[in-house]
């Protein structure tokens, strides 16, 4: 009697076993879809967080629901789909937009960038937050990187002359000029000689975009000057 009790518990135990090492095999398998979708929707984010931020937050409320203990990530592959399909095609969209005014951009003047765009060191213990591009000139020319308007022409103490161009929403600032050839108000074109600087002298150069500067090597010359 005790020998069949003991034979039907070993059994029981070993069936319990085999369920749990079925059931958790399974549940591993479906966290593992789940981190790997969760990868590939952070890649997508990464390289289009510049495109759209409200479809930023999308995807960070889609690897909420991803990770949660109840997501079905069969069920909602569709959705997922369909989700980066929205991402791309925004960013398609966007990106023409841009490419109207900026892709085609010529450099502010013949040189080599001294200092570039954000946080720089200026010496040893001393940062600044560069808003532009310094230039070091090999022409004295400053051109006009694109077609647009003269919204301000003016002269700084100690910074020489300033010209700010707006581009169709996107303006362009050149600073640190000795001679300025045009008026405010003027329409000019794309290569039009705006000044002159000295070639002793350092071009600053900035891009604002909705009020906010951004990297000109970024946003016009792809890194490359």
């Amino acid at each position: 009697m005790n020998t069949n009790r003991f034979a039907l518990n070993k059994s029981n135990k070993k069936r319990n076993n085999y369920y749990y090492k079925r059931n958790n095999k399974s549940f591993y398998q479906s966290q593992l879809k789940k981190i790997i979708i969760c990868i590939i929707i952070v890649l997508c984010v990464i390289f289009l967080k510049k495109i759209d931020t409200n479809h930023t937050k999308r995807a960070a409320e889609f690897i909420d629901k991803t990770v949660s203990e109840n997501y079905d990530v069969k069920s909602n592959g569709k959705k997922f789909l369909e989700f980066l399909k929205s991402l791309v095609g925004k960013g398609s969209k966007e990106k023409s937009t841009d490419s109207t005014i900026i892709s085609d951009a010529s450099r502010p003047i013949v040189g080599k960038v001294y200092r570039r765009f954000g946080k720089v060191r200026k010496s040893k213990d001393i940062y600044i937050n560069s808003k532009g591009l310094d230039i070091k000139p090999l022409k004295k020319d400053v051109i006009c990187i694109a077609d647009g308007v003269v919204q301000n022409v003016g002269n700084e103490r100690n910074r020489g002359y300033f010209v700010i161009i707006n581009h169709k929403g996107i303006k362009s600032k050149y600073q640190n000029l000795d001679k300025v050839f045009i008026k405010e108000g003027q329409r000019l074109n794309k290569d039009y000689k705006i000044g002159e600087i000295s070639l002793s002298k350092m071009l600053h150069f900035e891009i604002w975009e909705n009020k906010v500067a951004v990297d000109p090597l970024e946003k016009l010359y792809n890194n490359k000057y």
